[in-house]
């Protein structure tokens, strides 16, 4: 059972490495935004997809996310 999950998880995150590297969009790399409980995978992807670069990573504490929220509404309308 443990060995099954592994084979999806690495599966999944070969895919993911897949699709960054054909978009020509991220082809000068890319910023990725995710919430602070996710931070770890991001990291993690980073490191196994090399290309395209992940320049930086923004991190979000998702109890911040309304107020983040707003403010982008906000600045947009």
């Amino acid at each position: 059972m443990m060995q099954d999950m592994e084979n999806k998880v690495l599966n999944a995150s070969s895919e993911v490495c897949q699709i960054l590297a054909e978009d020509p969009k991220l082809h000068e790399g890319y910023i990725a935004v995710t919430f602070t409980r996710r931070l770890q995978i991001m990291k993690e992807l980073a490191e196994k997809c090399q290309i395209p670069t992940m320049k930086d990573i923004i991190s979000i504490p998702a109890r911040k996310l309304k107020g983040v929220m707003k403010r982008i509404y906000s600045f947009f309308n």
